[in-house]
């Protein structure tokens, strides 16, 4: 947030913060601001976006944890994914209207 004020109040508060003339770099920003704020804005946002990440992938079926990475530290792998398939295909054949429970709950999700 800092940066987007120096680039759109850049000569108020050098002038209030007694630095006069401006730094230089600072007339190069003034000169392309709306470049300079667009840049600061994508900046901040990426920034943001990677300290808030968290890492989560998680695999549901009807409403039930089947993988979380969080708990396992890693993703699951291609012989772990046949076994989560085939114990929801067992689950499904044991009980269709429970595949059709989680299918329609799935399909309604945005």
């Amino acid at each position: 947030m800092g940066a987007l004020g120096v680039v759109l109040f850049g000569d108020r508060l050098f002038e209030f913060a007694g630095v006069q003339p401006p730094p230089a770099w600072y007339e190069r920003v003034k000169a392309s601001r709306p470049t300079a704020a667009m840049g600061v804005w994508l900046v901040g946002n990426m920034a943001a976006s990677v300290a808030s990440g968290t890492g989560a992938f998680e695999i549901y079926f009807d409403g039930q944890l089947v993988h979380s990475k969080l708990a396992t530290q890693r993703l699951p792998t291609g012989p772990e994914i046949d076994a989560l398939i085939a114990r929801i295909r067992a689950a499904a054949a044991a009980q269709p209207e429970r595949l059709e429970r989680a299918m329609q709950a799935a399909a309604a999700r945005p």
